[in-house]
């Protein structure tokens, strides 16, 4: 996907407080009815040294 220089984030510190303070985003796309948007859960754990896991579902 493409990103703009503008909105790329590449420190690992931001990207984590994001997920954090945002516990959900909203995919939307159309389909053949209309558009949609689907929920979809940002889980991540953090581990003591602070690198992160992000679980399966």
């Amino acid at each position: 996907m493409y990103i703009p220089k503008a909105f790329e984030v590449n420190e690992k510190g931001k990207i984590y407080d994001f997920i954090k303070q945002n516990s959900f985003g909203v995919l939307f796309s159309e389909e053949e009815i209309g558009p949609s948007a689907t929920h979809l859960p940002f889980l991540m754990e953090e581990k003591e040294d602070g690198s992160a896991v992000f679980p399966r579902c």
